[in-house]
């Protein structure tokens, strides 16, 4: 069983986060330990388990990046997996080197206007990428969404290095 279905939720990006909830706090009013005080050590035991899951599903489930994550792994596109690696874009990486030379080079010259245009630039960039991966979701065109997923990735890590 998968999160979705846990919570009665169609695989799809878009969900109804308040169904979401509502379902969450029912399934924790059902398996959580300190629900179950009068049951065996066995019971316990295995609802306990059943209570992580449902906690480690609905946190998935609330964030989007992660619901974008989670949707793609479970359609055979998991971003830690070592054979997805080859799915890239090779003009990107070619950017991505490009990026990281512009940034040297205004590091350098201690331009702070110009640094903070390139962030902007960059910003603008990434919000351009979450609603096209946004599409592909919708599509259900997983490795699309997945190459656009690594750019995303690449993005949120290298504005974190611009600072």
């Amino acid at each position: 069983m998968d999160y979705f279905n846990c919570f009665n939720l169609p695989k799809n990006f878009e969900i109804d986060k308040k169904k979401l909830l509502k379902k969450y706090y029912s399934l924790q009013k059902k398996y959580h330990p300190d629900m179950n005080i009068q049951c065996s050590k066995k019971k316990k035991k295995e609802n306990l388990k059943k209570s992580i899951y449902i906690n480690q599903g609905y946190q998935i489930l609330k964030k989007n990046f992660t619901r974008i994550q989670y949707l793609l792994k479970i359609n055979g596109f998991d971003i830690k997996s070592k054979e997805n690696n080859n799915i890239l874009d090779k003009k990107f990486l070619y950017k991505q080197y490009k990026y990281y030379e512009k940034l040297d080079q205004l590091k350098k010259k201690k331009n702070q206007k110009k640094i903070l245009n390139f962030t902007k630039k960059i910003q603008l960039l990434l919000n351009e990428y979450k609603k096209k991966i946004i599409i592909q979701l919708k599509k259900k065109s997983w490795k699309n969404a997945f190459i656009i997923l690594q750019k995303i990735i690449f993005l949120k890590n290298f504005t974190k290095k611009m600072k």
